[in-house]
């Protein structure tokens, strides 16, 4: 997701190049500005997305955030999450196979467990209408805290207060990350 210098002009720019959204806070409000401005700012933005994403391809397509443009392998998301202690869990549930066969956190059949942080972050996507921004099975977590990218680095970070989970979700048909099993592992 592209922040920092994002503007109505080249916001097709990064659509195209697969961004899912965009970080516009200094382009939407400046000290000095009333709410006014600030409304038509906003206004302005959510216009002109509507104007890229309304018919992609002449075929009505949905915004980036939940279709794969046909030359994108996997779009990478992230999740903002806080805690109150160290002993409440983050709320995961991992494919245990692919756990304990690779190392890699993969998202099982349920995602999260209900009430936790997590399921609390991915509830409200689809209370604030972006349901293709929540996660699901088989998205994978890569990163947290941008504290590195193997298995040790996650688990070190996740047992901070506040994680930034960074997921990857592939392509349906590029990969099956899903080994069948029977249960579920949390964290």
């Amino acid at each position: 997701m592209p922040v920092g210098g994002v503007s109505t002009q080249n916001m097709g720019t990064y659509l195209q190049a697969g961004a899912s959204g965009f970080g516009v806070g200094t382009a939407l409000y400046q000290a000095g500005d009333t709410a006014e401005t600030c409304r038509m700012k906003a206004k302005a933005f959510v216009g002109k997305y509507r104007e890229l994403t309304k018919d992609v391809g002449g075929a009505g397509l949905d915004p980036p955030a939940k279709r794969f443009k046909s030359e994108a392998q996997s779009i990478t998301f992230r999740v903002h999450l806080s805690r109150s202690h160290e002993d409440e869990k983050w709320g995961f549930f991992w494919d245990p196979e692919v756990l304990k066969q690779t190392g890699r956190r993969v998202l099982h059949k349920v995602v999260a467990a209900p009430g936790s942080p997590f399921d609390i972050w991915n509830c409200s996507q689809h209370d604030n209408d972006n349901p293709h921004l929540a996660a699901v099975e088989g998205d994978e977590l890569v990163q947290v805290n941008d504290g590195g990218r193997s298995a040790d680095d996650i688990a070190r970070e996740l047992k901070q207060l506040e994680a930034v989970c960074e997921f990857v979700r592939v392509k349906p048909g590029v990969r099956n990350v899903n080994i069948q099993g029977g249960g579920r592992q949390r964290s």
